[in-house]
C-alpha cells in the first residue's frame, strides 16, 4: 500500500447516513447497507458508496463484466473478480473501507454458479468499490475512505483525495437539501391485482410434498404487483414499519434489490468465521399470552428443535472444509431472540478460517445449508419460480478479506415499476397449508398497500 493510503476523511451527517444517501439513491451503481440505525451490537456500522469500478454478474451461464459478456464458468470468473481487491489493505479502524459489494441468488449459492434460475435479473451481482462511507451509528459520526485505485490495479493517493473529496461533497449536498427525486412515476389509478406464481390449490399441494422432504423447510411464493414511487421511496416506505440490522439497497441500473433481514448469514474478519442461524420462528402479537404461547412452543417444541440442531450440525460439517476442524464449535444452541415481528430460535457457531479458504469459500459452504439448497430441485418445481435473490445473500467482500453476508428473506426486487415479492412460511409436519395460505396473503398485501400507497 502506497504511502498516505487510503485515504480518510471524517465528516458530519447531522441527520445519519440514510438522510444523507438520499442525494446518492438514484445513481446507477449506488448502495446503502443500513444497519438500521444499529439497534444491536452486530448494527453499529453502516456503509454506502457510489460509482463501482467494475462490475460482475452472472446469468445463465453467461459472465458479464464491466458490460462485456461472455462464456465463461461463473464460479471460477467470480473468484477471479474478487481477487482484483486481494493485496490492498484498507484503515484498520474501519470495517469495510473499500471491496465488493453485491448479492448471491439462491439458485446461483446452491449450485456454485452451475444452475441458471432463468429468473428477469442476474443470478449473481457484486460492484467493485474504491471509495465508500462508513457511519457508526452508536456515535454518530462517519468517514469517507477511499484507495485510489487506477485501471491498471495500481493506487494514487491524489486520485484518493479527489474521490473522497467528491462522495463526501454529494453527501454533504443532500444532508443540508431538500431533495426531490428526478424519476418521477405517474401516479397508479384503480385497483392493481397482486399476482401469484401459485394458485391457492396448488400452494396446498406443493406445501404437502414438502411435508415429506425434510424438517421444516421453507415454502415461498412469489408475489408481482406496480408500484409508481421510485425505488429509494419505496425502500424507505418499507424501512419505516420494518428497520433491520442487515438491510441494504443496491442500484444496479435497470433493476434495485431492497432487502430488510434482520439475520447475519455469516462474518468473517481476523480470521475468524462467525455465523448466528435461523431455523424455526413464531410471529409476534400484542397479547403477551400469546406470545409467552408462542415461544415456548419453540422453546420445546421437539420438530423444530430438532430441525434446528440438525441445522447446526450441518453448518458445522461443511465449515470443516473451510476452518481448522478443532476450531468449530457452537454456543447459545437454539436460543431465543425477537424483534418487532416475530420470536426466532437462533444459534452461534463459529470457527477458525484455514490460511487456504477466501471469504467466498466460506459463504458457498454454508449458504446452500441455510437456505434449503439442497433439495433446490424440489423447491424450484413446487413452488414455481425462481426465488433468485430471497434466501440468498446480500452483503460485501472487503479488500482486506473481511466480508459480511445477510440471509436474504424479506427482500423486494425492484424492476421496471415492478415489485417482486417472495413470502414463505415454514413447513411443519402439524402446519395447516390453508391457514399458511390465509397467513402469507395477508402479510404481502399489507406490504403492497405500504408500496403502492402515496404520500
Amino acid at each position: 500500500m502506497p504511502r498516505g493510503l487510503p485515504v480518510v476523511i471524517p465528516i458530519k451527517l447531522k441527520d445519519g447516513l440514510v438522510s444523507a444517501f438520499k442525494n446518492l439513491a438514484e445513481k446507477k451503481g449506488s448502495f446503502i447497507l443500513d444497519s438500521g440505525d444499529g439497534f444491536s451490537k452486530e448494527g453499529k456500522y453502516s456503509f454506502a458508496g457510489l460509482n463501482p469500478l467494475h462490475t460482475f454478474s452472472s446469468a445463465g451461464g453467461f459472465v458479464t463484466i464491466d458490460g462485456h459478456t461472455a462464456i465463461d464458468n461463473p464460479f471460477l470468473s467470480l473468484q477471479r473478480f474478487i481477487n482484483i481487491s486481494n493485496g490492498l489493505t484498507g484503515d484498520p479502524y474501519l470495517p469495510f473501507a473499500g471491496g465488493m459489494v453485491g448479492f448471491v441468488s439462491f439458485e446461483w449459492g446452491s449450485a456454485k454458479g452451475n444452475m441458471a434460475s432463468n429468473s428477469n435479473v442476474p443470478d449473481v451481482y457484486f460492484g467493485m468499490y474504491d471509495t465508500v462511507v462508513t457511519y457508526d451509528h452508536l456515535e454518530g459520526t462517519a468517514w469517507v475512505s477511499s484507495l485510489g485505485l487506477k485501471e491498471d490495479g495500481s493506487e494514487d493517493a491524489s486520485l484518493a483525495k479527489t474521490r473522497a473529496d467528491e462522495l463526501a461533497a454529494l453527501l454533504y449536498s443532500s444532508d443540508n437539501a431538500n431533495f426531490k427525486s428526478f424519476l418521477c412515476y405517474p401516479p397508479l389509478y384503480g385497483n392493481h391485482p397482486i399476482i401469484s406464481t401459485l394458485t391457492k390449490d396448488k400452494f396446498i399441494s406443493g406445501f404437502n410434498e414438502l411435508k415429506g422432504v425434510k424438517k421444516l423447510p421453507l415454502f415461498a411464493q412469489q408475489f408481482v404487483s406496480p408500484t409508481h414511487k421510485s425505488p429509494w421511496q419505496v425502500y424507505l416506505d418499507l424501512r419505516s414499519k420494518n428497520q433491520a440490522t442487515f438491510a441494504g439497497y443496491i442500484n444496479c441500473g435497470d433493476f434495485h434489490i431492497l432487502s430488510a433481514s434482520r439475520t447475519c448469514l455469516v462474518k468473517v474478519s481476523g480470521g475468524n468465521v462467525n455465523l448466528r442461524p435461523v431455523k424455526g420462528s413464531r410471529g409476534k402479537t400484542a397479547d403477551k399470552d400469546e406470545d409467552s404461547k408462542r415461544i415456548n412452543e419453540l422453546v420445546h417444541g421437539e420438530e423444530v428443535q430438532a430441525s434446528h440442531r440438525y441445522l447446526v450440525a450441518d453448518i458445522m460439517k461443511n465449515l470443516h472444509g473451510v476452518c481448522d476442524s478443532k476450531s468449530v464449535s457452537a454456543e447459545d444452541v437454539a436460543h431465543i431472540e425477537s424483534d418487532n415481528r416475530a420470536h426466532h430460535l437462533v444459534s452461534a457457531i463459529s470457527g477458525r478460517k484455514k490460511s487456504g479458504s477466501t471469504a467466498l469459500d466460506c459463504l458457498l459452504s454454508v449458504l446452500p445449508v441455510v437456505s434449503d439448497g439442497d433439495i433446490a430441485p424440489i423447491i424450484s418445481r413446487v413452488e414455481g419460480a425462481p426465488r433468485n435473490v430471497y434466501t440468498g445473500t446480500v452483503g460485501y467482500i472487503g479488500c482486506n478479506g473481511v466480508a459480511e453476508f445477510n440471509s436474504a428473506y424479506r427482500t423486494l426486487v425492484f424492476k421496471d415499476t415492478i415489485g417482486y415479492l417472495h413470502a414463505g412460511t415454514e413447513v411443519g409436519l402439524d402446519a395447516d397449508p390453508e391457514e399458511a395460505y390465509i397467513n402469507i396473503g395477508k402479510a404481502v398485501e399489507n406490504i403492497f398497500e405500504l408500496v403502492r400507497q402515496h404520500n
